[in-house]
């Protein structure tokens, strides 16, 4: 139970989660299945009254079966079931020391992904043991996987620093339900926040193939941390079915649903909301009260910790 609650302590903290890095908080957390697997079957081997009550009993065993379930299937089937694919960084494009845009080629066998889906990516001359989500800037059946990365933390920044041509990548996936095999509304609104624009890229590029109309926003804090600027105003210009927006918030503040612009003939357009927590949570929010459906306001999850 000690060894439990230090974990939870180190692991669920904001403090310890704010200022450990991420590996470690890794190590901990992965440190938890063992300590909770000894405390079921200490709950097994005492009796207690949830013993004498059936149906707490179901309960209480059920949950715990299928946590250590859960962890044996993480700790020693997960590899097994999704195999990480070899990979070779080919090319580096690097946007000052603020971000960077890798293309990958597969050594081995190529993996097959849908418009808006991510992947975990592990650079092993950066970093042994640890994997990241990185969403999936090209389009289906590219040769070379396109991922951009921004310095938010500390593997980030080292990874936009070090990395180098020929360095190996693994990468394991896909996965991810913001695509248009899962959203399916033929009129959708795209919003980005930063570095959340890498789903859209892969979605502006694939649009003419699936019919989808969209309107894309992208939120950045200035016009100079628009990197893919000219590659969005391109792709808008030769697709009359794809519009697009730069919002930079130094020169008009923060984006709100007040400013995305309504387009008459769209009736209940889908929403497609990508960026950082809280400008997330600020326009999910925003979307709902306009009276949209949760249904309809799609978004990814990466908060890991």
């Amino acid at each position: 139970m000690v060894l439990i609650l230090v974990g939870v302590i180190f692991s669920g903290s904001p403090l310890f989660r704010r200022k450990m890095p991420y590996h470690k908080w890794v190590a901990v957390h992965r440190l938890m299945g063992p300590f909770y697997l000894v405390g079921v079957a200490h709950a097994f081997s005492v009796r207690t009254l949830i013993s004498e009550l059936p149906l707490t009993r179901t309960y209480v065993f059920g949950m715990a079966a299928l946590g250590v379930g859960s962890w044996i299937y993480k700790a020693f089937f997960h590899r097994l079931v999704h195999r990480t694919l070899p990979y070779e960084v080919v090319s580096v494009k690097k946007f000052g020391k603020a971000a960077v845009e890798l293309s990958l080629e597969p050594t081995g066998q190529a993996l097959q992904h849908r418009a808006g889906q991510f992947g975990f990516f592990s650079f092993p001359s950066l970093a042994r043991s640890e994997s990241h989500p990185f969403t999936i800037a090209s389009e289906p059946g590219a040769k070379a996987l396109r991922v951009a990365v921004k310095a938010s933390g500390d593997f980030t920044s080292k990874l936009v620093e070090e990395i180098r041509e020929g360095n190996p990548v693994g990468v394991e996936g896909p996965y991810g339900h913001l695509t248009q095999e899962h959203v399916r509304g033929e009129s959708q609104i795209w919003i980005a926040g930063g570095i959340g624009i890498t789903p859209f890229l892969s979605l502006a590029h694939d649009l003419p193939r699936n019919g989808t109309r969209a309107a894309l926003y992208w939120t950045v804090r200035s016009g100079d941390e628009a990197f893919f600027d000219e590659e969005l105003c391109s792709l808008a210009a030769n697709n009359p079915a794809f519009s697009y927006t730069l919002w930079p918030s130094n020169d008009h503040g923060f984006l709100e649903m007040s400013d995305v612009k309504e387009i008459p003939e769209w009736k209940d357009p889908e929403f497609l909301i990508c960026g950082p927590l809280a400008l997330r949570d600020s326009l999910t929010r925003q979307v709902r009260e306009s009276g949209t459906p949760s249904a309809q306001v799609h978004f990814e999850e990466f908060a890991f910790r």
